[in-house]
Order: C-alpha cells, then structure tokens, then sequence
C-alpha cells in the first residue's frame, strides 16, 4: 500500500508534461518533469550528501566512493565537476563494478518513478544507476559518447538553472587557458574526418580560435599595463616618461588590434561556412575557456526538465556541457545492459560477492602449491647439475622440456584504454626465470659489471636521434651502461629485476641515475611517462609467449604518443650477412641454458661450503674445478628471423613497428606508440 501511494503521489501531474522531439534522432526533451516541491527536497538530500562527501562522512568505515570531487590533473581548466553516485560507479566513462558506493536513496527513486510515469523510460528498464553532477560556474565536460555497458535510453534531469547542451557527431574541442595562452584538444587529434564539416574547415578554425583567444588576452594585458604604466608615470610627474610609455604602447596597441580585427573577420568567414554545412563554432566570451567545434544542435534544459536519449542521439551523436552562467545541478539515470559489455559487468559485480569465499579456498589451496613448486624446483635443480656436469663448458645447451613453464593464462597485452594498468595474472614470475635468470645475475652482478660498460654503437645512435630534454626509460637496464648516453640527451631512468645490478647503477653515475627495481613485465611507471624507452638484452630471458607479449606492451605503454621504443633480443640465426660483426655463439636450439663462469675468490671458496657462501642460497650451479669457477646456467630464448615482429602485429592498432634490423647476433625493432 506504501509503494502504491509513493508512485501516486509523483504521477498525478503528468497532463503538465510538455514533450518536445529534438532536431538530433531520438532526442526529446520532457519539461515539467519535476516542480518546485521536488525539486526543493531533491536539492535537501543533494546539499546534505555534498556536506558529508566533502567531509568524509559517506564512507561510513568502508571505502566507498560515493563522493567525488574534482580530479586535481582537470582542476586547472575547470573541467569535470562533483559528483554523487549511486547503484554503479563510473570513472571516466569507465564502469567500474568492484567499487563500493551507496544504493539509490529513496528519493532518487520517487523521481524515477515520476520519469517512468511519464514515458521517460519503459517499465521494464527503471534506471539501476544514478549520477548527480554538481556543475560551479565555469564546470564543463568535453564531447563524449556514453559507455555503451549501459542500455539506452538514458536521461538527465536539470536542477536550479537552466542550462544548454551540446550534441555533434564529430564534435570536438579546444581549451585556451587565460595568459598562459595554453591550448589543450586532445580530441582535435583523433580524426575530424567522418563529419558533415570538412576537417580542412575545422583544422583552420581551430586554429584561428587559438589565435583569437591568444590576441584577445595580450590586448587585455596591454590595456591594464597601459592604464597602471599612465598613472605611475603620471604620479611619479618625470618629464617626458609618460609620452614615451604611451607612444610604445599605442604602436604595439594598433598592431594587435589591426590582428584581432582580422581574426575576427576571418573567424566570421569560417563560422558562415560551418553554418551552412548545419554546424557550429562556439567560441568563448572572453577568450578563456573551452571551445567547440562541429556542433549541429543546442538544447536548452529549462529547470526541472528531462532530456531523454535514445537511438542515434545516445549512440552516434557526442554530447557535450558548456560551463554553465550559474550554479547548475543534473541528475543522470541510466540502466545497466543486461548482454554485452553490461552483462559481463553484473557478472563482475556477482562475482565481488563470491571474494570472501574465492580468499578461503585459495588459502585452503596454498599449501598443496607450494609443495608442487617445492618438487618442480628441486626437479631443475637436479635435471640442470645433470645436463651441465655432462656438457661441461659448452658455449649453450638445450633447455629440458620437463622443466619450460606451461602456457597457462596470464593477462597478456594491454592497451591504452584501460591505461595499461597492471593486473596480478601473468605478471608472477615463473620459477625457470627466478632460478636461471634473476638468481643467476643477483650472483654474477659485479663480475658481470666488469665486462660490460659501454652502450652499443646503434643504441647510442639511437639515443642520439632524440631530441634534447627528453625523458628516456632503459627498461631493464642492467649495470646502467646506457644511462651516461641517455643523461647526455635528456634525462634517463632505469628499472631491472636484479636488485645488485640496480645497486651498481647507481653506484656508478657521477650524476647519480634515477633506478629501481622492477619486472618488465609488470612496470611501475605510468602510461605515457617517458618521451622514449630501451628494452635492450631482456626479452630473451622471458620464458613464455605470454609474458613476451606482455613484456612488449608494457614498454610501449610507458612512452607517451609518438614515443618510441628501441628492442634488442638475442638472434637464433648467429651468422651475419657479409662485413657484419658475430656474436660468437651457436645455437643448438630456440630455449636454451648458457653457462656463465663465476670466478672463484679465493682457494678456500673451492669446497661446496664456499660455493654457496660466494653463490648465495645453494640452487642449479656446479663447481669447474679446472676453471677454478662456478658454472651458473642463464636461460635464453632466441628468436628466429620475424617471431619478435609477430608479437608487434597483435598491437598493431596502437604500435606501428618503425625498423627491423640484424645487429651483432641480435634482432633490433625500433616500435612507435601510434595511440
């Protein structure tokens, strides 16, 4: 009886309804959707939420995020805005169904009701998921289309101001930044080309807005600087000083206003052109703030109305807010899909309920595991003693297939839609690479060093293509021999598994390099931090195709757009072509062990006790008595002529391979981040 007198009391009014269809398919707009008295009780329980998020109080000792402010990287320019959520929540147009927020209030809920009683919605799609936004006076979001997990229609109510909204389908956007004349349009960079206005039209208004907006903020300051410069020279009373300041100024006055008057014309004349192509260029007051390009429609949501989307509006159509002339508040209902991409996210959203349950049975698990590594490990130990006490100090030998990691999951290549984020499958490290790889160079770190210190010629040439100040990663850096070129151009940071060889790097510098430890496969760093990157002698000690892939993907990831990333891996195919230099090495298969001899310190270090001591933790190495050293046995995987470029391929919608080239027993790509 409740429930039915709650749905009653919102829909008594719907004959006050007034339903306008927009000029964009499937845009109606619904006015009069909520009075005065919903309103004011919406904004009561909106204002009281606001209190508390800021302070901290929704999170009622859980780590919910119910409350989001204005990300600190967007605050500069005003864009984004507060937020509250409800049901799902949503990062960046990003569903995110393992976050903790707060169901929908009761409230919100008599408001759907009230939406659905007038057709906003169908019965059978009542919004599950609601967003309010808390618009200031100069908030405003950049043209997007809506994450498609969510079915359509969805809609937004209009609070306390009226506002407009944008729709285009190739709607893009610029940001001039005040004096600092900066122009940020990340969209402008990705394609203009679909579109009812041709791109040349839009490239050139995009430019002469940025010079419009340019030259209108220096006549501003020149105004102020005119005016203060007048009455301090006029104060001061010296002769002659306050016509010389005004002839400088007057001369550089008319200059900038002979400029800004023909931005203005020529801004006119692409303007006239856009419009009778059915689009627009809207150019802020003021000559701060975003612009946008290629706009075919402009709503306005009168207060207490919803604006329904649906069909080409809510798919195809980019929707766009302008800051608006006053405080404004919207709150966004929409529906979780029940197939696709909404289907696989209520799946997650289950599955989070299962956690407590998968955390037991893994705990119960755990023991059983670690007695099965336990086995395999003591097996290679006993199967590499073997294999090297018979092949003695050959230049490589087979590796075991008893003892080569099992392809089995792991989470494979990133991409720069989800930023390329670290997840825990595929990035543990299997215990042939632990035994024979990171074992091995934590031992022979300074030997090693001894005989390595100089980059190689056509990585040094690489680094000096590169333009000055740029940020270089060597990712898997080693004794930091490529650093001293890195720090010659730029600035070079460096990562490597081996925690003695990272020691040793930045031991060394004169400058002190910036190092740390970290697997390839699994980089610390965020996507787009370094302007280029080397991978140099680390992809041939990765075990799986997997981690391969995954090890390729997060080097590119880390370079920003544009960057690029130079790979160097050990080459099956040992002969070179004529006047090109050899390795030296032969080898009898792809996955290999190759000996590395540790010389012994001392005569004493010879018996198995002194072995462990100068080794570490006892494991796969033997004692050459005659070489008076202990035979470490390094794993590598060498690669046939276009296996390494097979791998590029499966990233080819975001890398583009630039060079592939043979260099002393080893196979080069130079990779480019395209996107």
């Amino acid at each position: 009886m409740e429930d039915t007198n709650r749905k009653n009391a919102f829909v008594g009014n719907v004959e006050a309804v007034r339903i306008t269809a927009q000029s964009v398919p499937g845009l109606t707009l619904f006015e009069n959707i909520v009075d005065a008295d919903l309103q004011g009780k919406l904004l009561d329980l909106i204002e009281s939420l606001l209190d508390k998020g800021r302070n901290g109080q929704l999170s009622d000792g859980r780590k919910l995020k119910t409350y989001s402010g204005i990300p600190p990287n967007f605050a500069p320019r005003n864009q984004s805005r507060e937020m509250l959520q409800f049901g799902v929540y949503t990062h960046s147009n990003r569903v995110e169904p393992w976050a903790s927020i707060t169901p929908i209030p009761p409230l919100i809920q008599h408001l759907i009701d009230r939406l659905t009683s007038c057709g906003v919605f169908p019965p059978h799609q009542q919004p599950d998921t609601c967003t309010i936004n808390v618009y200031q006076r100069e908030n405003w979001l950049p043209p997007h289309l809506d994450n498609p997990a969510f079915d359509h229609p969805f809609a937004t109510v209009s609070l306390v101001s009226e506002q407009e909204v944008y729709f285009g389908r190739d709607m893009t956007h610029t940001v001039t930044m005040g004096d600092d004349e900066a122009a940020e349009g990340d969209e402008l960079a990705q394609s203009l080309g679909r579109a009812s206005l041709n791109p040349a039209h839009l490239r050139r208004a995009e430019l002469l807005q940025e010079r419009y907006a340019a030259i209108s903020a220096r006549l501003q300051r020149f105004e102020q600087h005119a005016g203060s410069a007048d009455a301090r020279e006029a104060k001061e009373g010296e002769p002659g000083t306050e016509d010389e300041v005004r002839n400088i100024l007057s001369v550089r006055e008319v200059a900038l206003r002979r400029r800004y008057t023909s931005m203005k014309e020529r801004l006119a004349v692409l303007e006239g052109r856009a419009a009778g192509q059915g689009v627009s260029i809207l150019v802020p007051e003021g000559g701060a703030g975003p612009s946008f390009f290629g706009v075919e429609a402009r709503v306005k949501m009168p207060v207490g109305s919803a604006l329904r989307l649906d069909g080409p509006a809510a798919a195809e159509y980019k929707h766009a807010v302008p800051p608006p002339t006053s405080r404004r508040i919207s709150i966004t209902l929409r529906h979780l899909s029940t197939d696709g991409n909404g289907s696989r996210l209520r799946e997650a959203m289950s599955k989070k309920q299962q956690n407590k349950e998968n955390r037991r049975l893994r705990k119960v698990g755990i023991k059983e595991e670690k007695k099965r590594l336990e086995a395999e490990k003591k097996l290679a130990r006993r199967t590499q003693k073997a294999a090297a006490e018979q092949q003695g100090s050959a230049k490589s030998l087979p590796l075991p297939a008893a003892i080569l990691p099992q392809e089995g999951g792991g989470r494979g290549a990133a991409s720069p839609a989800d930023g390329g984020e670290a997840g825990s499958e595929g990035t543990s490290t299997p215990l042939l690479e632990r035994e024979h790889v990171q074992r091995v160079y934590d031992a022979i770190a300074p030997q090693w060093h001894g005989t390595r210190h100089s980059a190689w010629p056509r990585v040094t040439a690489f680094i000096e293509t590169l333009l000055p100040g740029s940020v270089i990663g060597d990712l898997g850096c080693g004794n930091g021999k490529n650093l001293p070129a890195c720090n010659a151009i730029g600035v070079g940071l460096g990562s490597d598994v081996s925690l003695p060889l990272v020691e040793i790097a930045a031991n060394q510098s004169r400058d002190g390099c910036e190092v740390a430890v970290a697997d390839v496969v699994d980089l610390p760093y965020r996507t787009g931090a370094f302007d280029a990157a080397l991978c140099i002698a680390v992809l041939h000690h990765i075990s799986t195709p997997a981690r391969r892939l995954r090890a390729i993907s997060e080097c590119m990831r880390v370079v920003r757009v544009g960057g690029e990333v130079l790979f160097y891996a050990w080459a099956y195919e040992q002969e070179g072509k004529a006047g090109e230099a050899r390795s030296g090495h032969k080898f009898a298969s792809q996955d290999v062990l190759v000996p590395f001899h540790l010389r012994l310190q001392s005569k004493a270090a010879a018996d198995d006790e002194g072995v462990a001591t100068q080794a570490g933790e006892g494991g796969h190495e033997v004692l050459d008595e005659e070489k008076r050293a202990v035979v470490f046995q390094r794993y590598c995987h060498v690669y046939r002529e276009g296996e390494l470029e097979a791998f590029f391929m499966q990233l080819q919608s975001w890398v583009t391979i630039v060079e592939v080239y043979w260099d002393t027993g080893n196979w080069a790509i130079r990779a480019r981040k395209i996107a």
